[in-house]
């Protein structure tokens, strides 16, 4: 009872102090920004914005921002060549303009029938291009799944329309869409438990509960070349389990990435978002990436196409204990001497 106070106290303070800038869950979660795009001697930042949830039967938009790092205007005359791809299948692939930089492009997702676009396109390289009263529509079987969705882009003209670049970079931007799943399964007696997994990242499947081991695991698409690592600022995976769930409550969890164990960071609770669910956030950073990668390359085979989760009970609790932000931008530890916290006595609180 002690520790769950502290750490509510923890997520209370902190919260409460630090008001970060961005709201950030994981990888490309709402918006991807490239940075300092080389494009004929001028540094630009190319934005792309999606829609962080699946809504039927709603509108969505694409939104890609060019940006110039030195005077923060937009540059004119755009024409970029964007790809997109969900699952390594590509969904189309064109040249759209934008004469101030800014190109929205409404999407009309529809069940099945053919992509298309609906626009004016000019007679140089065929790009779309629409107005503020009628923009770029694209219609067809578009977002239909959640998950990680990869755009590449090339900048092919600049300035003016006729400025033709041949020689542009082709540069990545992936952004998620966020995934709610609920996974029926058994516990030691044979009842039913609901889980649920929000997914920041990409598709979330073969969820299962070993009610033996006390074990969650699950399984995720994942890319471990370094051209793709290096652009993940982190993954972000929940784990939701009920409350009343008590064969599965620890003080604290231990997780695992292929087998390899994880960071005790990586790992932590949160009792206080949901009233009725405990939280157990998995977030593997950057340089964590890069450690699990080595460790799975130590061994001379080939880098699987996905990471394996697996989240176990731990009942030691071992200082500090560990809360995030809501951002997920910021991490507090915390430990107490001694361990044993008596009235009249003396206790020392460190936090970092």
């Amino acid at each position: 009872m002690l520790m769950s106070i502290l750490k509510f106290v923890i997520f209370t303070i902190v919260i409460s102090l630090l008001f970060p800038t961005s709201n950030v869950f994981g990888h490309g979660f709402g918006i991807d920004t490239i940075s300092s795009v080389d494009v004929q001697g001028k540094k630009i930042s190319i934005s792309v914005e999606l829609p962080t949830y699946l809504e039927k039967d709603n509108d969505k938009q694409i939104t890609i921002t060019a940006t110039e790092d030195k005077t923060k205007e937009h540059p004119k005359n755009v024409t970029y060549l964007i790809g997109l791809f969900h699952e390594n299948k590509m969904i189309f692939r064109n040249y759209f303009f934008t004469p101030d930089g800014i190109l929205p492009i409404i999407v009309k997702p529809t069940q099945d029938g053919e992509i298309t676009i609906h626009g004016q396109q000019d007679s140089l390289l065929g790009a779309w291009h629409g107005t503020e009263s009628n923009p770029i529509e694209i219609t067809g079987p578009i977002f239909e799944s959640a998950g990680l969705y990869n755009f590449e882009i090339e900048v092919r003209t600049i300035d003016e329309p006729t400025n033709i670049i041949t020689d542009s970079a082709v540069y990545n931007a992936d952004l998620s869409i966020i995934e709610d799943l609920s996974f029926d399964q058994k516990d030691a007696t044979n009842q039913d438990v609901q889980f649920k997994i929000k997914s920041y990242f990409d598709q979330i499947s073969n969820f299962k509960y070993d009610p033996v081991t006390k074990q969650i695991t699950f399984e995720m698409p994942f890319d471990w070349s370094e051209k793709q690592v290096s652009h993940i600022p982190f993954v972000h995976e929940e784990v939701h389990i009920p409350k009343g769930f008590t064969e599965f409550f620890s003080p604290s969890y231990t997780g695992k990435v292929n087998g390899i164990d994880l960071f005790k960071s990586s790992v932590t609770i949160d009792d206080y978002t949901e009233q009725d669910e405990r939280i157990i956030h998995l977030v593997l950073l950057q340089d964590h990436l890069r450690f699990l990668k080595n460790q799975q390359t130590k061994s001379g085979d080939t880098l699987p196409k996905k990471i394996i989760f697996t989240l176990s009970r731990d009942e030691n609790v071992e200082f500090p204990l560990t809360a995030s932000t809501k951002s997920e931008d910021y991490k507090v530890n915390l430990s107490w001497d001694p361990i044993q916290i008596e009235p009249g006595q003396n206790t020392n609180f460190i936090f970092t």
